[in-house]
């Protein structure tokens, strides 16, 4: 416990400075754990026997980090499908060193830790107001493990998922989800927004952020592993840390461009 609190203290400092700063600086901040993550993530594929093409795999995020810096959604689409049809190229002659899982696994982890990463850029960086509305996102996706943890602690009687995470009750997800409501409720009294679009972020981070926690619990279960790394000592590794967060950020983007921008 105290290994988690003093890394809290260290690093919501450091994120809310860099957040503050914008730019190139949250830019370089986000490609460092997103390098990070890819880390972790090329880590568990190896040590299933899995052969995945990290080269390849940091060339397109640093693709998809400069599309994101640029707010060229059009030019991101594009490198998520050239990186596609690239890694076929690279099998077709490359087929008796690697095979197709290896190249799925290699896509997947562009897209689950590049892609979705990019959009905390693209918020802070090209939404009005996007400063604030990333700090809202990101205190009602914590606010919802803190108390689905406590609750689910105190309260927890009803599994959730067994198979997937033996400590997760519905008792637990139902008060995460009221947690993120009431920061979401809050946020719309400061940011000055109404009911329904406080209500469509809390659910939107309530529940999706609880999806995002239980995809990564699918993939530590599936290559048997506690945490994802080390990167915060006490909270495991930078998608054990984000996990909530890489689902509810694409989604959030589009309806703040849509609805509220």
């Amino acid at each position: 416990m105290l290994k988690r609190v003093i890394s809290a203290l260290i690093a919501v400092p450091i994120l809310l400075i860099v957040m503050y700063l914008g730019g190139i600086f949250f830019t370089l901040g986000i490609g460092f754990l997103i390098y990070l993550g890819l880390i972790e993530y090329h880590t568990m594929l190896e040590k299933s026997g899995l052969k995945p093409l990290k080269a390849l795999n940091y060339c397109a995020a640093a693709a998809v980090i400069i599309a994101a810096y640029l707010g060229n959604l059009q030019l991101l689409t594009i490198i998520i499908i050239l990186f596609f049809i690239i890694l076929f190229i690279f099998l077709i002659f490359n087929y008796t060193k690697h095979d197709l899982k290896d190249l799925f696994y290699t896509f997947s982890g562009l897209v689950y830790v590049a892609f979705l990463f990019s959009y905390l850029i693209i918020i802070r960086l090209h939404l009005h107001k996007g400063l604030m509305f990333l700090i809202l996102i990101i205190a009602c996706v914590w606010v919802n493990d803190s108390a689905a943890y406590f609750v689910g602690s105190y309260l927890g009687k009803n599994k959730l998922c067994p198979e997937i995470s033996p400590n997760k009750t519905v008792e637990g997800s139902v008060g995460g989800i009221i947690g993120a409501l009431i920061v979401a409720f809050i946020g719309g009294l400061i940011l000055d927004f109404n009911f329904i679009h406080s209500l469509v972020i809390g659910l939107v981070t309530g529940i999706l952020g609880q999806f995002g926690d239980l995809a990564e619990s699918i993939l530590k279960r599936y290559f048997k592993i506690k945490d994802s790394g080390n990167f915060m000592p006490g909270h495991g590794g930078v998608l054990d840390r984000f996990d909530s967060i890489l689902f509810t950020v694409p989604l959030l983007y589009y309806y703040l461009l849509l609805f509220m921008n």
